[in-house]
Formats: C-alpha cells, sequence, structure tokens
C-alpha cells in the first residue's frame, strides 16, 4: 500500500527545512510519494524556487488543499465526520502539530502508525523523524550561491560562526543573552568570526563593545516578509554551515539546521545543547 505523505511545513525557515528532511526520510522507509506544499506568507514571504534547486522525487508546490482536520480528535462521533471530510480531500490520515506526541514518539512508532494508511498528511514545525536525514538535499540556487562562495572564500580554516537570534524568540534572548555572546567574542583565542543575526540592534552593540576587524557579516535585510529578507537568512545559513564550529542560540532552529548542513558542532551559548524549537 505504497500511497502519497502530503508534508505542509510552517513557520521560518529553519523550521521548514527540518521538517522537508525529516518529511523525505519518512517518505523513503514506508515507500510512498513525497508532495510538499510550501506556503508563503507572514512567517515566510518566499516560494521554495526562489531559495533552493529543485529535490529529486519530492513535488514541491504553493496550492493549497480543501478544510481538513486532525484525526485525532477526542470525541468518537467528532472524529467520525472528520475522517469522511478528511476522504474527501484525499486523506487516511491527518497529523497535526499537537498530534506529534502520538505520532512521532519515536521513529519506530511513526512508521508502525503511518504505514497503515495510505494518503497521509501531515502539518509540522519539527524535526518529527530522525532516522537517515540527508540535509544534501537541500542547495541554494545559483544566484545565491554565488554570493555564499563569495563569502567563505574569505574565511579562515577555523573560523567560528555565531548566531544571535532575538526579536520574537523569547526563550533565546533570556537563555543566550547578549552578554555570554559578547563575553565569547571578546576571548582572544577566536581569531575570525562570521556573524549571523535577525537583529539590527544586535550589530549596533557589537560595534560599540567589540573592537577588532575578527567579524565578518553580511549586509542584508533583516525581515523575513520579503523575498529579499528570506534569501539573505538563506545565505547568512550556508554561510554558518561553512565554519569550523557553530555557537548558536537557545530554542533556534535556524542554529539547529546550520549544524546539520556540514555536521559541525553546535555549541548553546548559554546553555547545554538542549533540542531547539
Amino acid at each position: 500500500m505504497p500511497g502519497l505523505i502530503v508534508i505542509e511545513p510552517f513557520g521560518g525557515l529553519g523550521n521548514r527545512m527540518r521538517v522537508i528532511v525529516s518529511a523525505i526520510a519518512l517518505s523513503k522507509s514506508l515507500g510512498k510519494d513525497l508532495k510538499v506544499i510550501w506556503k508563503t506568507g507572514e512567517d515566510l514571504k518566499c516560494s521554495f524556487n526562489r531559495l533552493f534547486e529543485p529535490i529529486n522525487n519530492v513535488n514541491i508546490v504553493q496550492e493549497n488543499v480543501g478544510t481538513i482536520y486532525s484525526s485525532f480528535n477526542k470525541s468518537w462521533i467528532k472524529r467520525k465526520t472528520i475522517q469522511a471530510i478528511n476522504l474527501l480531500n484525499g486523506f487516511n490520515l491527518v497529523v497535526h502539530e499537537q498530534d506529534h506526541s502520538i505520532v512521532f514518539a519515536d521513529d519506530a512508532t511513526a512508521r508502525k502508525i503511518l504505514q497503515t494508511y495510505t494518503n497521509v498528511y501531515i502539518r509540522s514545525c519539527e524535526h518529527f523523524y530522525l532516522a537517515d536525514n540527508d540535509w544534501t538535499v537541500f542547495a541554494p540556487i545559483q544566484q545565491l550561491r554565488i554570493v555564499i562562495d563569495d563569502l567563505i572564500q574569505n574565511f579562515k580554516p577555523n573560523i567560528v560562526g555565531v548566531h544571535i537570534r532575538r526579536t520574537d524568540n523569547y526563550k533565546s534572548i533570556q537563555v543566550s543573552s547578549l552578554d555570554k555572546f559578547i563575553e565569547l567574542l571578546n576571548d582572544h583565542s577566536i581569531k575570525q568570526c562570521f556573524l549571523a543575526t535577525d537583529d539590527p540592534l544586535v550589530l549596533h552593540e557589537l560595534s560599540s563593545r567589540i573592537a577588532d576587524n575578527r567579524l565578518i557579516i553580511y549586509s542584508k535585510e533583516f525581515t523575513r516578509s520579503t523575498e529579499k529578507g528570506v534569501q539573505d537568512a538563506l545565505i547568512e545559513l550556508f554561510c554558518l554551515a561553512n565554519c569550523s564550529k557553530i555557537y548558536g542560540s537557545y530554542w533556534s532552529s535556524y542554529s539547529e539546521v546550520a549544524s546539520y548542513l556540514q555536521n559541525k558542532e553546535l555549541i548553546i551559548v548559554g546553555s547545554r545543547p538542549d533540542i531547539a524549537g
């Protein structure tokens, strides 16, 4: 019963990338085709094909599906109605974010549950399937690759990457404080550093407190509500991935994904390297 997995990733760039890599591994494990619904909106205003080259054997579209509901409603009567609605849209099982603890408790549980359904719809921002993840599927389009290559040609062998997540990530701001990053950057054993942040005020603060030229900074748009802003975030992400190791922010999927892209060590500033959110 091969069938189809339709995945709807949401959230920022790091969230969506880890959802897609999870879905690719899961679909291969179950022998199902994979379709990705990449919606653009306030959380990310850029289409997939303006960021990445196509991924082999993955159909990536921007279409909407009909109204679908979680298959795990606690009411038996509602579940029967929901099942009928979802079937009209072509899905035997629908998994929403709140259902992950049931379906994706671990990889074996996910395979056991999902292999009994033909067509499955999953909406997620999580790294929900960890086995056999292949991060090499993400290749920036040539326009962005040229910028990345131009930046990393100036990297020394032991350059470190630093990602300072601010804006709406309260957990990151509290645990990975700016003072802790400044303390790190004032360590003169670090000879060169690529700095990525989503907050222009961080750059202003650092320029007044870090008095040397060890920092490499990419001039970018500080927003994900424009195509250029999201493309700039991708450029920084791949620059971080090309560093010898990464000092990242707590509860940041962006820090996490930067380390996964080329299997680099990730050190969470101010905390043990917990799983990011």
